[in-house]
């Protein structure tokens, strides 16, 4: 099964083979024969990064970043593994983050609890420490150098306190994390794909994801995007959104079907008007590289 989709722009979704085909995405970013990756998903994602990097002509001293938009470990369970393959990486994380990141004990047992050493250990391998003096604490504004790209990391709260998005500015491109929710391959219908908010248990705040989901369109309009020297060309508009979840869209003219619930009992899935227009879209559109969602 081909486990590389390539958005063109030197982006490049992997499917980082957690738990089973098509689950969960990890992106590579190339610029100037330097490389960044969003997310790790966890240890069986290793090796195909490396494969990723090999097929795009890269190395492992290529990579300057390795960037999670938060700590939950189906998204940052090979962080470790990740910084002693790339020995030239940085790690970048929210700063409520990083503590975790230089020691994933308490992490791996907050796992350990809910599905027992073993399971644990099967799911998630060895969660390995990064030094501190690797680690860049992302806080709202920070901004990153990758060849001629300008990496934007914003606050994104909702599904978890330290959780971040990543907005490309030369292509006005944003790397939501699990700001934008989870859809499932299996539940797209002609290819629609279903999508819902991911909600934590301990941290999931409905009132901080709006908000975060409107600021994430804000971010990323074509006036803080400004053209590169390199590229001489204006940013691109719609945006790309590169979400956690493998996309199965086929045409860019789909429109997803939305989860509706209740205003009282399911009130985070009833995302407001203002919300879905921050960034000038007045409904939501996915196509293979999610060009529109929740704008």
């Amino acid at each position: 099964m081909e486990t590389l989709t390539d958005y063109g722009n030197g982006i490049v979704a992997i499917d980082s083979g957690y738990l089973r085909p098509r689950l969960a995405a990890i992106h590579l970013i190339e610029s100037e024969g330097r490389a960044a990756f969003v997310d790790t998903a966890n240890h069986s994602a290793l090796p195909r990064a490396l494969a990723a990097l090999q097929a795009r002509g890269l190395t492992k001293e290529s990579v300057d970043y390795v960037i999670l938009t938060h700590i939950h470990l189906d998204h940052a369970g090979a962080a470790g593994l990740m910084m002693d393959a790339f020995p030239n990486a940085r790690l970048v994380v929210h700063p409520r983050g990083a503590r975790h990141m230089a020691d994933p004990a308490k992490l791996m047992a907050g796992v350990e609890a809910v599905y027992g050493k073993e399971r644990a250990t099967v799911l998630y391998g060895e969660l390995r420490p990064v030094a501190p003096e690797r680690i860049i604490e992302a806080s709202d504004g920070t901004v990153l150098r990758l060849g001629r790209r300008e990496l934007l990391c914003i606050d994104t709260p909702g599904h978890a306190k330290h959780h971040i998005a990543i907005v490309d500015r030369e292509t006005a491109g944003i790397f939501t994390g699990d700001t934008f929710g989870i859809s499932y391959r299996e539940f797209d219908v002609d290819a629609r794909p279903f999508i819902f908010p991911s909600t934590t248990p301990s941290q999931f705040d409905p009132v901080a994801m709006r908000n975060s989901v409107a600021y994430s369109g804000s971010s990323r309009r074509p006036s803080i995007s400004p053209t590169t020297a390199a590229s001489n060309s204006p940013a691109r508009w719609p945006p790309t959104c590169c979400a956690a979840w493998m996309s199965a869209c086929a045409s860019p003219a789909a429109t997803p079907t939305i989860a509706r619930g209740s205003r009282r009992k399911r009130k985070a899935i009833c995302w407001p008007k203002r919300a879905r227009t921050a960034a000038g879209c007045p409904r939501m559109r996915c196509g293979r590289s999610c060009r529109w969602i929740w704008s």
